[in-house]
């Protein structure tokens, strides 16, 4: 089987939870970049952020931020040509679907 393109997912609630919300969108923009430079110099594949959020008990505004960075994040990695393909939010709820939100 060959490797058609590459997908990392983030849980920055979860792996850096103890961190303050400045501190968990560097340690994000790092990390992502990171596997950028990896799918580019490494396995040469496009690579795509399948799978991200942040939970809304953080806050509103402090999400929004969290969300608005890293889609700047990827879009300027993508700009610069080379490996990221795109990026995916965990989910995204209509009006009346609140029994299946999960936070995120």
């Amino acid at each position: 089987m060959k490797l058609i393109f590459a997908t990392i997912r983030s849980y920055i609630d979860q792996w850096v939870s103890e961190q303050s919300d400045e501190a968990q969108l560097v340690w994000m923009e790092k990390w992502i970049t990171s596997h950028w430079e990896d799918a580019r110099n490494i396995l040469k594949k496009p690579l795509v952020l399948a799978e991200f959020g942040k939970s809304s008990r953080s806050g509103e505004g402090s999400r929004d931020i969290f969300m608005s960075s890293v889609y700047r994040n990827v879009y300027n990695l993508a700009k610069e040509g080379g490996t990221m393909g795109g990026s995916l939010v965990w989910q995204l709820m209509a009006h009346g679907m609140e029994n299946y939100d999960d936070g995120y």
